[in-house]
């Protein structure tokens, strides 16, 4: 399983709180559930002992323990460092939403990587949200220069010199390697941006988030993170859906032409996803998909249910995977229809059944998912905002074949 690293950061200004603080993040990594629940009484009266108590109780539902490497103070911050799997970007998200909330106007964001590919994601507890930002450095100079002049200034603003995080801003290596990279860099024509452009980059991230709801009145046996902040998880076949406001630019990814909500409208762009699937054309595919996608996505593994966190960085590479002519995805039976219609959105329902190569195996595999779609008007545009989706059937066809001639 791929390790996911992670640096959760905290700060408040009364040096009282910022002492309970300490208590907290020692007790969290010894796993001491009554002495988070005092820690948190203490730094919110009137509400931190109910959000603790909702913040345990939903690691207890959807995680074994809550686990860390280690814990320690840097001036007036506290500071975790996570090493997890696949779900420590969820786990981290879950942190961040809970510290905010206790903290109300203290500080609360965390940055964290894969061990392989140089991905990386961000949180930041917002104006009373949690903000998720996702990237892929060193794919695209021109990439990097913008996320160095958005997301990395905007993550990094109000902070002490010391707390610097990012591949972006590690020192560049040495060699003819790192040379040749900064001859290409410097042929190519980097623009940037103005201070009015930055604030209005600004403006679209958090106009994009959804307020949070308080962990007070959520059911804990929903979601960690819920509908307001970051369900990232990854589906069968790649089908990987997330909730991000991405700060990569992706020009070749056309902005829809749709832009009404109703029954005909939403068909139209159903069957254009469907066509595009089939057809292999990513990017009349991605064009109806929200960089804000939220939802869930649950697969099966040795007969359990599995549900896996991703982000829209994610969703973008797994349809790419799905469209090479070594996956050899088909699309076999896709049947839908509309659920759910109210003033602002329009949900639509849907059973499929899909045929690839197991890149593991090399072997042919049938799988079939139910899934149930939101779409909404975004900025003006037809979106696909969230989807939801269970894998309830995987078989390997080899398999079945082999069976058959043996009877």
């Amino acid at each position: 399983m791929a390790e996911l690293h992670c640096n959760i950061y905290a700060h408040h200004e009364s040096p009282k709180t910022q002492q309970q603080l300490m208590a907290l993040f020692e007790a969290l990594a010894a796993n001491d559930a009554p002495a988070a629940i005092v820690a948190g009484e203490r730094i919110d009266g009137a509400y931190g002992s109910a959000l603790t108590e909702n913040f345990l109780a939903s690691y207890e539902t959807h995680y074994e323990d809550l686990t860390c490497e280690s814990v320690w103070q840097h001036d007036d911050f506290m500071c975790m460092h996570l090493v997890q799997g696949s779900g420590g970007d969820y786990l981290a998200g879950r942190l961040v939403k809970y510290l905010g909330q206790l903290l109300q106007n203290g500080t609360a964001l965390a940055w964290g990587c894969g061990d392989d590919d140089p991905w990386e994601f961000w949180f930041k507890w917002h104006k009373g949200t949690v903000i998720r930002c996702d990237g892929q450095p060193f794919e695209d100079a021109a990439d990097d220069h913008r996320s160095k002049q958005t997301l990395y200034r905007w993550w990094h603003e109000g902070l002490p010199e010391w707390l610097v995080e990012g591949y972006l801003n590690e020192d560049e290596d040495e060699g003819d390697e790192g040379q040749e990279e900064e001859e290409d860099e410097d042929n190519l024509d980097l623009v940037d941006l103005s201070e009015e452009e930055y604030q209005a980059w600004v403006h679209g991230l958090v106009k994009s988030a959804r307020p949070t709801k308080s962990d007070i009145e959520a059911d804990v046996t929903d979601s960690p993170i819920g509908n307001s902040e970051v369900s990232e998880l990854i589906g069968p076949l790649g089908n990987i859906f997330g909730s991000v406001f991405s700060n990569k630019k992706v020009p070749e990814i056309p902005e829809t032409h749709y832009t009404s909500l109703d029954r005909a409208t939403v068909k139209k762009a159903t069957q254009d996803m469907l066509d595009a699937l089939t057809n292999k054309n990513k990017d009349e595919l991605l064009k109806h998909v929200s960089k804000n996608l939220t939802g869930e996505s649950k697969i099966l593994e040795q007969g359990e249910a599995v549900a896996m966190p991703s982000n829209f960085a994610f969703y973008k590479m797994g349809i790419e995977a799905m469209m090479k002519e070594s996956f050899a995805f088909e699309l076999i039976n896709n049947e839908w229809g509309f659920s759910l219609e109210l003033a602002e959105r329009i949900e639509t329902s849907a059973t499929s059944k899909v045929r690839y190569k197991d890149p593991e195996t090399g072997g042919m595999t049938e799988s079939e998912s139910i899934a149930r779609n939101i779409w909404t008007l975004e900025h003006g545009k037809l979106k696909l905002v969230e989807i939801y989706s269970q894998e309830v059937a995987n078989n390997p066809i080899d398999k079945q074949a082999t069976a058959q001639k043996a009877r």
